[in-house]
């Protein structure tokens, strides 16, 4: 069953395939369930990196809309958490992605005001 698909950019986007709550030790990269979820206005998204690269962490809505982009920068290897302030949104679902290079991961999250 699909949790959503949406046209991100011309690509298509399967969410539910997408969404995975193991963490996978040959994988150089690892996202995190945020906490806490749901949430109002402040939630933290952990993630980890094993080799040095650029991170981008985005929000979309459930329509696949961008509307959020909490990070898009070089870090180093090790474990992060970074916190989105989503005060100026609307309740709803919301999708957090994590990509680097080829590499994407996807997640929901539940914003209750």
């Amino acid at each position: 069953m699909h949790l959503i698909r949406a046209t991100v950019n011309g690509q298509i986007l399967d969410f539910e395939r997408s969404i995975s709550n193991k963490k996978d030790n040959s994988n150089q990269y690892y996202l995190g369930k945020n906490y806490p979820n749901p949430f109002n206005n402040k939630t933290a998204i952990p993630y980890e990196i094993k080799q040095p690269c650029r991170v981008k962490i985005y929000v979309f809505d459930l329509r696949g809309n961008l509307v959020n982009i909490i990070m898009d920068k070089f870090q180093n290897i090790g474990k992060y958490s970074i916190e989105w302030d989503a005060s100026r949104f609307s309740s709803g679902i919301y999708i957090y992605s994590f990509e680097i290079d080829n590499f994407r991961e996807y997640r929901k999250c539940l914003l209750i005001k």
